[in-house]
């Protein structure tokens, strides 16, 4: 019998607010879960090809999914499976082949299910070379020209702008696109909610702030003046809406799959260690996360340690496929911990433009644009590298060691990388990345 799954990426969600506002959510919780990386697109790659990113050469100074492991929704798919990924962050749907292997790829600027007769704003946006008001303008001529129908395609990209121009994290369009989809017998879907990635903005309703409340990790090291309680605020507010939108989704996913797994890529820093967001290094706070698993055979608690591999092994035996990974099925009394990695490959390249904004010095950048790692052991216990020393008890630097040695790593080939437009690149400043 074929499993239909679903894996819910709560993305930036750090795992002791996890254990806040989730309360609610079945299924098994794994309390030592750990990401392989500390920022989305290697933890996305990790998670879908069951490899490191140093292997798959998915990381900062690579973007674009060019590996040579075969992707989880590849496999799936090659075996009868109906492959959707929907993902509200730019990201993993901006650069090349994160559309590999799935039926349906749908990104933050189509999240709202469209009727088909409708004109297809998203689609018009990405073709028109233009910025601001020339490019509503343009785009406005365009559905006028069209054969959609005028009145309701106009009244639909009102609602699309508005809702742009009040930071919509598009929880709500997922949510309505779970209840318009029809489901299958064989389904492996993905979704990626970006509710508590900055900029902190969630509906008037949970939010004490009028504005969206930013952060950036370049604030850290100019050593900004923070509000820290403020941010830290902002943050909350964003989790509980994001609890509570989720709580909807989950119980109207859970009458049509089988399995449910619900996990963070990453988590925040809010004032630790005196940093903020998730740009740098690989401190506790980003590479530890939230993970459950709800169906058949999954309850109770796991304190052993597992990583985002071992959820890739898992999708692979929940619906009987053969995946090629470097994870353990958490689906079997046979599994034993394993030391794992975690992997930081120095700055986006936008950061170091945000590093002259906030007049950081040069050597600072220079001294952080390295590549860090940390480690999990067998017995959770982790430790991580900073360029002062490594963080963390003697044996787990020499077990980093021997790991590192095992690994098989991509060279990178700096062409892979594209050319964003002036649109692109004002999104992924709003959200701390340029």
């Amino acid at each position: 019998m074929s499993n239909s799954i679903a894996v819910v990426i709560l993305d930036t969600l750090r795992y002791d607010s996890f254990g806040e506002y989730f309360d609610w959510l079945p299924g098994k919780r794994y309390l030592n879960a750990y990401s392989t990386s500390h920022w989305t697109n290697p933890s996305h790659a990790s998670l879908f090809t069951g490899y490191y990113p140093s292997e798959t050469g998915v990381h900062a100074k690579s973007r674009s999914l060019n590996c040579k492991q075969r992707i989880i929704s590849e496999d799936l798919n090659k075996e009868g499976y109906t492959t959707r990924f929907w993902t509200a962050n730019l990201h993993i749907y901006q650069w090349p082949n994160w559309d590999r292997g799935w039926d349906e790829t749908v990104g933050p600027f189509s999240l709202e299910p469209t009727p088909e007769y409708l004109f297809d704003w998203s689609s018009a946006v990405r073709e028109i070379e233009a910025d601001g008001i020339e490019l509503y303008l343009k785009s406005i001529y365009r559905c006028l020209q069209s054969d959609s129908p005028t009145i309701p395609s106009l009244y639909h990209g009102f609602r699309e702008f508005k809702k742009n121009k009040q930071q919509d994290s598009g929880a709500k369009s997922i949510h309505n696109r779970v209840q318009s989809t029809t489901f299958g017998d064989k389904e492996f879907l993905v979704i990626n909610f970006m509710d508590a990635h900055t900029p902190y903005f969630p509906p008037k309703d949970y939010s004490s702030f009028r504005e969206p409340v930013n952060v950036t990790i370049g604030d850290g090291f100019a050593k900004a003046n923070i509000n820290q309680s403020r941010i830290k605020k902002a943050y909350d507010e964003s989790v509980k809406y994001l609890s509570d939108i989720y709580y909807d989704v989950f119980n109207d996913l859970r009458s049509d799959f089988d399995y449910i797994i619900t996990l963070s890529d990453h988590g925040e820093l809010l004032g630790e260690h005196g940093m903020w967001n998730h740009g740098y290094g690989l401190y506790p706070e980003l590479a530890h996360i939230p993970l459950t698993i709800f169906g058949d055979g999954f309850d109770g608690i796991e304190d052993s340690p597992v990583s985002i591999l071992d959820v890739h092994k898992t999708i692979g035996e929940l619906t009987n496929v053969s995946v090629d990974s470097r994870g353990q099925s958490l689906n079997t009394t046979k599994f034993e911990p394993q030391p794992r990695l975690t992997e930081y490959h120095g700055f986006l390249p936008g950061h170091e433009e945000q590093f002259e904004r906030k007049k950081i010095s040069r050597e600072i950048f220079d001294i952080h644009d390295i590549i860090l790692r940390g480690v999990v052991d067998s017995e959770a216990r982790y430790g991580y590298e900073t360029p002062e020393g490594f963080i963390g008890a003697q044996h787990l630097e020499k077990l980093l060691e021997e790991l590192i040695e095992e690994l098989s790593i991509k060279n990178i080939d700096e062409s892979d990388e594209v050319e964003l437009s002036d649109e692109i690149k004002d999104h992924l400043k709003d959200l701390g990345y340029a």
